[in-house]
Formats: C-alpha cells, sequence, structure tokens
C-alpha cells in the first residue's frame, strides 16, 4: 500500500461487540473518497476473527480494507493493546490510528474518538495530505 502513497493504520477493539468500532469502521468507509482526496489510503486493525470482519463488511457494504490480527501480533507491535478489558476484550486493541509516509516514517498518531461529524476524517484527511507532501525527517 505504501508504494501509491501514505497509509492510516486505524485500529479498532472489536468489530463485532464495540459498537463504537462498528460506527468508525462504517463512517471511514463512507469517507473513503475524502481520504483518497488526500493522497492517502486507510487499513483497519481488529483482533476479531477473519470469518467475523468479512461478515461484517458484507452486512454494512464496508469498502476499506479490514486486517484481522486475531493474535494480536500487530497490536502489540504498534503498542496499542488495550491494557484493561476480560474475556472478548483480551487481547483487543485501544481505539486510535498511525499515518505511515511513503518511506514507512509513522509521520503522525492521531487517535479518532469522535463519531459525530466529519472532524474526525478531516483530521485524517489532513495528516494523510501532509504526509503525502512531507519528505523531510519528523
Amino acid at each position: 500500500m505504501l508504494k501509491k502513497g501514505p497509509v492510516a493504520v486505524v485500529f479498532v477493539r472489536s468489530i463485532e461487540w464495540c459498537s463504537y468500532c462498528q460506527l468508525q469502521t462504517v463512517q471511514l468507509s463512507q469517507n473513503l473518497e475524502k481520504i483518497q482526496a488526500s493522497g492517502g489510503q486507510v487499513v483497519m486493525v481488529s483482533y476479531d476473527p477473519p470469518e467475523k470482519i468479512k461478515r461484517f463488511a458484507q452486512r454494512r457494504k464496508v469498502n476499506v480494507p479490514l486486517l484481522a490480527d486475531s493474535d494480536s501480533k500487530t497490536i502489540e507491535a504498534y503498542g496499542m493493546r488495550a491494557l484493561t478489558g476480560a474475556g472478548d476484550q483480551m487481547g483487543s486493541a485501544q481505539h486510535g490510528s498511525f499515518v505511515i509516509d511513503k518511506s514507512g516514517i509513522v509521520r503522525s498518531k492521531p487517535y479518532l474518538t469522535s463519531f459525530e461529524g466529519d472532524v474526525a476524517m478531516d483530521a485524517l484527511a489532513a495528516a494523510l495530505k501532509d504526509a503525502n507532501t512531507n519528505t523531510t525527517k519528523p
């Protein structure tokens, strides 16, 4: 994906049981054109198993890549593992995102915590646009 431009890696807790994550996933899908217009792309990471992610994406017509990290290796590598929780919450990620430029450098860590209005989408699009034009070291 980095060959095409900067990538926003968005971590969600669970698209199965987290209502906020479901709303955020649908919102990102509905705003994909805005993200792409910024010169960037988006990929979402959840610890949910692939079959649950696929079922949700089909049911809600989600058109952004949803990646399953069932063993939480990527979640852990980015330092996004939730430190609290029980049962289904063990292994899940905290809410957050990273914008990575074409060189593989993390340029921004905007946390998307609002599903109301366009504030979160505008912030993510601006971070991707900045990563697409900023080629100097952070």
